[in-house]
This record gives C-alpha cells, structure tokens and sequence, in this order.
C-alpha cells in the first residue's frame, strides 16, 4: 500500500531586538555629543532631572536603534538526515507509521514501527557522532568547534513558560496585569501581616543630624566607574546594557554627573530609577497562592 507523505512546513519564529550595529552607535554618540542637556542640567528637583535625562536618552536611542521585528534561525542540526541509509530508515519508518493508522486491520506492525524506530534512533545517533568527530577533526579551532557543537544541540530544548494562575478570594484568575497585582500586594503587606513576629527594636533616642557623607562625584571617577562595568549585554526596562552605556558613557558622563550629585545633596533617590523587572518563579506548594510562587 503506497502512501504519499506531506512535509510539514517549519514554523517561523520571530523577535523583537534593536539594531545596534556600529553606525548606529556611531550616530547615538554624535548625537548624544551634540546634545546640549539644559532641562536636565537646570533642573533643581532630582525626580525631574533624571525624568528629563532618562526622556532625552531613550528619544535617541529610539530613534536611532529602533526595535524592529526580525527571523530567527533556528538550527536544524538535531533533525539532520546526513546519509542515504538514515533518510530511507525514517521514509520507512513515517509510511510504516501512516499504515498503521490508517485502519485497525494495520495494528500488527506496531512491533514492525517500534524496531524501524529503535534502528533509525541509532543510525542518527551514530550520524551526529561521525558528523561532530569529522567537524572537530577538520577545525583549525577544535575548541571553537567543540563548543559550537554543544550549543547547537541545546538549541531547541527551551523550556515553555507556564501561565500563572492564582486563587484570589476562591476565583483562579490568570490576567498578567491581575496576577501581577495580586503578587505585588501580597509581598508588600507581607511584613505587616508578620509584625508579631518581628523582634522588638531598641531605638536611639538622640537624633543624629548627620549619619552619612557623600562627596561630589566627578565626571572622570564616573567614567572610571562605568568602565569597570562587566560587559553583559543584559538590561532593566530601559533597555540599555552595560555594553551599550560603555560606548556611550563619554557623551552622557556630565547630565549623568549632575544628577547624582543633585539626588547626593537633596538625599533623593529618583523615582523613576526605582522600576525593575520582577519574574515570577514557582518555587513549591501550591502554585495558586503566592506564597507558592518565588520573585526573583
């Protein structure tokens, strides 16, 4: 019984990333040095000075290096048919399987699919080892190669996200923007609802007018600082990585100087600084109640 085998067409997969290629950041920084900074720069409120030196900065960096939606290529490696003996293994093994459930009267070659399974399991394993051996073999980098081999194999073993979902007063409620909320409340009125637990606190009772002293930070020290960053490529919710804000750095040190030095004076810590991302991890217990849930 001849059967025709329709192949299935790969998904596209696709993803949200700036293009931060060098002519882009070349202009970012031409731009950034022609930026005169005055809101910034003459602003007397640290919550305002960095709302306007965050403003200035993303409009750039928008601008510039917009986000824009591009393919990715997922590596096909794991699903490669190298030889003629392992490409014919599996045409026998698909028809052998489409037979089978065409009607019960085919329920006897369940054992026949099950060992045209095992040898065509084996022959691609033995395919991927010669195939890898021979890479690393001919590589002039074999350390390159060997790690390019063991990355391509864990491509495609990403593990799916499942949704959260929480009890809120008896009814299971999975919206992002409710779960996030009922997360968000739980763990801030958490130390209220333990302060019975807390141990008593022996306060001083002379007020000490100053307890802490900050000189002003240049915008040299700054520089020096931001050099000694790590160079990940990972970032908050504005987007800019330690990378990026190294290439940048020269042309931002002097509005980013005057408001530290601004929120060092006035004792102020910008709200607009203060967001971050916070990602929900299931730790154990119940996944429907927060306690059961991990923030990280």
């Amino acid at each position: 019984m001849a059967m025709s085998i329709e192949s299935k067409k790969e998904p596209v997969h696709y993803q949200l990333s700036r293009d931060l290629s060098d002519e882009n950041i070349s202009l970012l920084n031409f731009k950034l040095s022609n930026e005169t900074w005055y809101d910034t720069l003459n602003e007397s409120d640290p919550n305002e000075a960095a709302v306007n030196f965050m403003d200035t900065l993303i409009f750039y960096y928008d601008s510039i290096c917009p986000k824009k939606k591009k393919k990715i290529k997922i590596s096909k490696t794991r699903n490669r048919t190298p030889d003629t003996e392992t490409r014919l293994l599996k045409e026998q093994l698909d028809l052998a399987y489409e037979i089978y459930k065409s009607g019960p009267e085919n329920h006897s070659l369940l054992s026949k699919i099950n060992d045209l399974r095992k040898k065509y399991h084996e022959k691609l394993r033995e395919s991927h080892i010669i195939r890898n051996s021979n890479m690393i073999k001919s590589s002039d980098n074999i350390s390159q190669s060997t790690w390019k081999i063991i990355n391509s194999n864990k491509i495609g073993k990403t593990s799916t996200k499942e949704q959260i979902k929480l009890n809120v007063n008896g009814e299971i409620v999975s919206s992002s923007n409710m779960v996030a909320n009922e997360l968000n409340n739980y763990y801030v009125n958490l130390p209220k609802g333990n302060s019975s637990d807390l141990k008593e606190i022996t306060l001083y009772s002379e007020k000490i007018a100053a307890t802490m002293f900050l000189d002003p930070v240049t915008p040299q020290e700054l520089l020096e600082i931001i050099n000694t960053l790590k160079n990940k490529t990972s970032s908050g919710l504005d987007e800019i990585s330690n990378v990026l804000l190294k290439k940048v750095g020269p042309n931002i040190v002097i509005p980013l100087c005057y408001m530290i030095n601004l929120s060092f004076e006035n004792g102020i810590f910008p709200d607009c600084l203060k967001n971050s991302k916070v990602v929900p991890l299931y730790k154990k217990g119940d996944k429907t109640i927060p306690i059961g849930v991990f923030i990280k």
